[in-house]
C-alpha cells in the first residue's frame, strides 16, 4: 500500500475525530427515541403510568408494573439499557410481575416521554431521583425486598447513582447485567473493533469523561451484588463484567452465561435463568 493511501486514511481519521469532538460525547453515549413499542396491558399486566421530577425539576416518565399477588415479594427498580425507551426494555423483567414482584422502570431524560436531553451529569441526577422515588414506593408498599436491577448502560448509571443515594443501606441487592463501569474504556473498546479507527482508539479518552462513571466507586460500594454476563455478548465483552466483579469488595456472585446475546439473560425460553434469579432473591432474607 502506498504512502498516499495511508495519508488519506489518516486525514479521514482526523476528520472523524474532529467531527466527534464537535458533536459531543452525549450523542455518542445515548440513543433514545419516543416510539411506544408495547405496553404491559398488551400482556395482561397491571401497571400505572407515573411521573416524578429529577433534581433539577426535569419531568421523568415511569411505569410501575404491579403483581396481582396479595403478598408481594419485593420491589425491583429497573435501570434499562441504551437505545429506544422503557416501552421496549420492560419486557426483559416483565415476567417477574407474575412471580409476585412489582417492577418500577423509568426513562432517563430525553428517552420516551421524559423531558430534557441526556448528558452524564444530569442522567446521574436522574438515577439518584429514581432511587429516591423507588424508595418512597418501597416504604409505602412495605415490600420485604428492595432490588436494583441494571442492564447495559443502566449498570454504569445505577452504580454511580447509588454512590449518592442516602438510603443505599436499604438496598438488598444490586444486579449488574451485561454492563461496564467506564465510559472511556467501553468507547475505546468499540473504536478498536473497527480497523480504520484502531489507530485513534486511545484518543477516545479525550472525547469521553468518566467523571460520572462508576469505575472509581466500585470498591467502595457496600451492598450485596450479583454480576451477570455472557461469554457471547457481542456488544459489551465479558471482560467488562469480570472487571466489575473483581473490583467489588462486598458479598458478591457472578453468573457467566453461554450462548446468550447482549441483555438476553431471560429472553425466549430462558426459564432456567428466571428460576435461578427467583431462588437467589428468596435466599436474600435467609
Amino acid at each position: 500500500m502506498s504512502y498516499d493511501f495511508f495519508g488519506k486514511v489518516m486525514k479521514n481519521l482526523l476528520f472523524l475525530l474532529l467531527t466527534l469532538s464537535f458533536v459531543g460525547c452525549s450523542n455518542l453515549l445515548y440513543h433514545p427515541d419516543d416510539i411506544v413499542y408495547s405496553t404491559p396491558k398488551q400482556f395482561n399486566l397491571d401497571y400505572k403510568d407515573l411521573y416524578f421530577n429529577s433534581k433539577d425539576g426535569t419531568k421523568l416518565h415511569a411505569w410501575l408494573l404491579e403483581t396481582k399477588a396479595k403478598k408481594k415479594k419485593g420491589l425491583v427498580v429497573f435501570f434499562h439499557g441504551n437505545a429506544q425507551n422503557l416501552s421496549s426494555h420492560y419486557l426483559s423483567l416483565a415476567w417477574m410481575v407474575n412471580k409476585d414482584y412489582d417492577l418500577l422502570i423509568f426513562d432517563y431524560r430525553g428517552y420516551g416521554k421524559s423531558e430534557g436531553e441526556p448528558n452524564p451529569k444530569d442522567v446521574n441526577d436522574d438515577a439518584i431521583s429514581a432511587l429516591e422515588y423507588g424508595k418512597s414506593l418501597f416504604d409505602k408498599g412495605k415490600y420485604p425486598r428492595f432490588i436494583v436491577y441494571a442492564q447495559s448502560l443502566g449498570g454504569v448509571i445505577a452504580l454511580r447513582g447509588l454512590k449518592d443515594f442516602s438510603a443505599r443501606s436499604r438496598v438488598d441487592l444490586l444486579v449488574l447485567d451485561s454492563t461496564f463501569s467506564s465510559y472511556q474504556e467501553i468507547a475505546r473498546d468499540r473504536v478498536s473493533q473497527v480497523w480504520f479507527l484502531w489507530p485513534i482508539q486511545h484518543l477516545t479518552y479525550l472525547l469521553m469523561s468518566d467523571e460520572y462513571a462508576s469505575y472509581d466507586y466500585i470498591e467502595q460500594f457496600d451492598r450485596p451484588a450479583l454480576v451477570i454476563h455472557s461469554k457471547d455478548d457481542q456488544v459489551i465483552p465479558l471482560k467488562f463484567g469480570e472487571e466489575i466483579y473483581q473490583k467489588l469488595k462486598v458479598k458478591k456472585d457472578m453468573w457467566v452465561l453461554e450462548g446468550v446475546p447482549h441483555i438476553g439473560t431471560y429472553h425466549g425460553n430462558a426459564f432456567k435463568e428466571r428460576e435461578r434469579l427467583l431462588n437467589y432473591l428468596e435466599k436474600l432474607s435467609q
